[in-house]
C-alpha cells in the first residue's frame, strides 16, 4: 500500500468516525457530553487510587509505631475504599449512558441501510458483487460497528491513564515506566497481525459465509421441511453445511492458537520486565530511598502500567476492526447507484395504450432474457403471455411493472417512457400476483391490506376483497377474525391451505384501485379446473382494467382478447384463440399438447365467452 493510498483511507476514517459520532450526538447531546467528561474522571481515578494506597500504607505504618494519629487513618481508609466505590458507580453509569446511545444510533443505522437496501433497483440484485458489499455492510451492524466510538474513548482513556501512572513510577526513575512500556509491544505486534490476517480472511470467504448461513437457515425453516424429508436432503445439507463450518473452524483454530502464541510471548516481556521492576524497588527499599508505602504504590503502578498498556492495545485492535466494518458500512452506504428518478404523472383520468418499443432486457452478464421485443395494449384489453419454461414472460412481466428498465428499447404508456413517471404515480396504477408471493407470518388483515396501505384498517374493504377472491367467511373462521396471524407458529395463529393462500394474494392484488392488473402465474400449482374458476373470478373483478396474465398453461388464456406467445426470449405469435389454432404454430402445438387437461371444463369455457 503506497503512501497516498495510505493517506486516502486515513481520510476516509476519520470521516467515518465523525459520520458515527454525529449520530450519536444527534440523538443524545447531553449524554455524549456527560459520557466523554466521566471519561476523563475515569482516567485519573487509578493514579488517584494509587496515591490514597500509598499514603494508607504509610499511615498505617507510623500508627504501628506508636505515632500519627487514628483518626486521620480511619478517615484515609474510609477515603480510599469510598473511590473504589465511587469507581464502581461512575464506571456503571458510564456504562449505561454509552448503551442508551448506542442502542439509538444502531437503530439509525439500520434504518439508513434498510433504506438504501429497498431503494436499489432490482437489477443490481442479479450482481454477486453488491451482494459481497451488502453482506459485508450488514456484518458491521451485527458487529456493533458503531463500537468504534467506546473503542477510541477508551483508547484514550487508557492513553491518559497510563500518562498519569508515569508519574508515579517516575519519582523513582523516568527510565522505568519507558521500559514497562517497551515490554509490551511484542505482544501488541502478534496481535495486530493476527488481526490483520483475520480480516483478510473475512473479506475473501464472504459468499462462503452467505452460503453456510443460507444452509443453516435453510434446514430449520418450515417452508422447505417437506421437501427436505421426502428427497432426504437433509443429510446431504448438514454434510454440506458442516464441511463449510470447518473450514472456518480451521481458520478459527489456527488463528486462536497463533493469538495465544503471541500472548504467551508477550506475557513473557512484561513478566521479565515487571520483575527487573521489583528487583529494582527491592533495592531501592532497602536503601530507605522509597517507603514501603511508595514500594507499594510503585508495584502497583507496573501492574497498573502493563495492563492499561495491554488493554490500550486491545483497545486499539478492536479500533482497527471497528473502523474496517465502518468502512464496509459507510462504503456500501455511499454506493453510488444510479436511479433515475421520474416526476411526470400516470395519464389521467385513464391510460390509451402500453406500448413496448424493440424491448431487450440481460440479468448481469448474462445473454439476454427478451431479444427486440415489439408490443401493443389497448386500456381494457385482456391479454394473455404465453410460452414454456424459460421463454422470457416473467421478464416481460417485471419491465412492464417497472420493477427493472430495459437493456435497450422503451416502455411507453400514451407516448410517455416509464421511466419518465414518477414513481409512485406508476405503482399506485399497477399491480401484480406473482407466482412466488409473499405469505407473509402475519395477520390476515396486513396480508390483504399490504396492497393498499390506506385501507388497511378497513373490514369492509378487506372481507369485500376475500369474498371476491372467493374465501367467503374465511375471517369469521379464524379465531381471532381478520387479525389472525397466518402461521401455527404463534399463539391462536393457522395455517391455509395452498389454495386459500394464492386466493389471499390475489385480494392483496385487488385492494389497489389499479389500471394495470398483471397475473404472473399465480395458479400454477392450481389444478386445471380451480385455476380456470379464479381467472374467471379475476377477469369479473378486473371489469374495466387492463389485465395481462402470464402462463405456461393455456386454458386461461382462452379467455383473453389476444395472446402473445413467446419463445426463446421473443415473440413468435400474436391473435386470439381460434387465430392461432388456424395457424397451426406455436401455439396450436403447445394447445394440442395441454388439451386434454380442459375438456371437462370447455363448456363452462364457452358459457362464458
Amino acid at each position: 500500500m503506497n503512501q497516498g493510498e495510505t493517506r486516502r483511507l486515513s481520510r476516509g476514517a476519520l470521516r467515518n468516525v465523525a459520520k458515527t459520532f454525529l449520530l450519536g450526538w444527534k440523538a443524545h447531546p447531553w449524554l455524549v457530553t456527560v459520557w466523554l467528561i466521566i471519561m476523563l474522571i475515569l482516567a485519573v481515578i487509578p493514579t488517584v487510587q494509587i496515591w490514597l494506597h500509598k499514603t494508607l500504607i504509610d499511615m498505617v505504618a507510623t500508627l504501628s509505631m506508636g505515632q500519627g494519629s487514628l483518626s486521620i487513618v480511619i478517615l484515609s481508609l474510609l477515603i480510599y475504599y469510598g473511590s473504589n466505590f465511587m469507581l464502581v458507580v461512575i464506571t456503571e453509569y458510564h456504562s449505561y449512558i454509552y448503551t442508551v446511545v448506542q442502542q439509538d444510533a444502531n437503530l439509525r443505522m439500520k434504518h439508513d441501510f434498510l433504506k438504501k437496501v429497498n431503494s436499489v433497483p432490482l437489477q443490481h440484485f442479479e450482481d454477486h458483487e453488491f451482494f459481497n458489499q451488502m453482506t459485508l455492510a450488514q456484518n458491521a451492524l451485527n458487529m456493533g460497528c458503531f463500537d468504534v466510538l467506546k473503542h477510541l474513548i477508551q483508547a484514550a482513556k487508557n492513553f491518559l491513564t497510563i500518562t498519569s501512572v508515569f508519574g508515579v513510577l517516575a519519582y523513582v526513575s523516568w527510565v522505568l515506566p519507558l521500559g514497562l512500556v517497551a515490554s509490551t509491544i511484542p505482544g501488541i505486534l502478534f496481535l495486530i497481525v493476527a488481526k490483520k490476517r483475520r480480516f483478510h480472511f473475512t473479506i475473501h470467504s464472504t459468499e462462503q459465509g452467505r452460503e453456510m448461513d443460507y444452509l443453516y437457515r435453510l434446514l430449520q425453516m418450515k417452508e422447505f421441511a417437506r421437501e427436505i424429508r421426502i428427497f432426504q436432503l437433509a443429510e446431504h445439507l448438514i454434510e454440506r453445511w458442516k464441511h463449510i463450518q470447518s473450514h472456518f473452524r480451521s481458520f478459527q483454530l489456527k488463528n486462536q492458537k497463533q493469538e495465544a502464541l503471541g500472548a504467551s510471548i508477550g506475557s513473557m516481556f512484561t513478566t521479565s520486565a515487571a520483575i527487573v521492576v521489583g528487583l529494582l524497588l527491592i533495592r531501592h527499599i532497602k536503601d530507605g530511598s522509597i517507603t514501603i508505602g511508595s514500594f507499594v504504590a510503585l508495584i502497583s503502578s507496573v501492574l497498573l502500567i502493563q495492563g492499561f498498556m495491554g488493554s490500550l492495545g486491545a483497545s486499539l485492535m478492536q479500533l482497527w476492526e471497528c473502523l474496517f466494518n465502518l468502512n464496509h458500512y459507510f462504503s456500501f452506504l455511499n454506493k453510488k447507484i444510479e436511479v433515475h428518478q421520474g416526476v411526470l404523472p400516470f395519464p389521467t383520468p385513464r391510460f390509451q395504450v402500453l406500448e413496448v418499443q424493440n424491448v431487450s432486457f440481460r440479468y448481469g452478464n448474462h445473454k439476454e432474457s427478451i431479444r427486440n421485443i415489439s408490443l401493443q395494449i389497448k386500456q381494457g384489453e385482456k391479454i394473455a403471455i404465453v410460452g414454456e419454461n424459460g421463454a422470457g414472460k416473467t421478464t416481460l412481466a417485471l419491465l412492464l411493472l417497472g420493477l427493472y428498465s430495459p437493456t435497450q428499447g422503451r416502455i411507453l404508456i400514451d407516448g410517455v417512457d416509464i421511466r419518465e413517471i414518477d414513481r409512485d404515480s406508476f405503482l399506485s396504477k399497477v399491480t401484480c400476483v406473482f407466482q412466488d408471493f409473499v405469505r407473509y407470518r402475519l395477520t390476515l388483515r396486513e396480508n390483504v391490506g399490504f396492497g393498499h396501505l390506506e385501507d388497511i384498517e378497513n373490514d369492509e374493504k378487506i372481507i369485500g376483497v376475500l369474498e371476491k377472491a372467493g374465501l367467503h367467511s374465511l375471517a369469521d373462521q379464524l379465531p381471532k377474525g381478520l387479525n389472525t396471524k397466518l402461521s401455527s407458529q404463534f399463539d391462536s395463529g393457522r395455517e391455509l391451505s395452498g389454495g386459500q393462500w394464492q386466493r389471499v394474494a390475489i385480494a392483496r392484488a385487488l385492494m389497489k384501485n389499479a389500471e394495470i392488473v398483471i397475473l404472473d402465474e399465480p395458479t400454477a400449482a392450481l389444478d386445471p379446473q380451480t385455476e380456470l374458476d379464479i381467472i374467471m373470478q379475476m377477469h369479473q373483478m378486473a371489469s374495466g382494467k387492463t389485465s395481462i396474465i402470464i402462463t405456461h398453461r393455456l386454458g386461461p388464456a382462452r379467455l383473453c382478447d389476444r395472446i402473445v406467445v413467446m419463445k426463446q426470449g421473443q415473440i413468435v405469435e400474436i391473435g386470439n384463440h381460434q387465430e392461432l389454432l388456424l395457424l397451426n404454430g406455436e401455439y396450436a402445438q403447445m394447445y394440442n399438447a395441454q388439451s386434454q387437461w380442459y375438456q371437462d371444463a370447455e363448456l363452462e369455457l364457452e358459457g362464458v365467452r
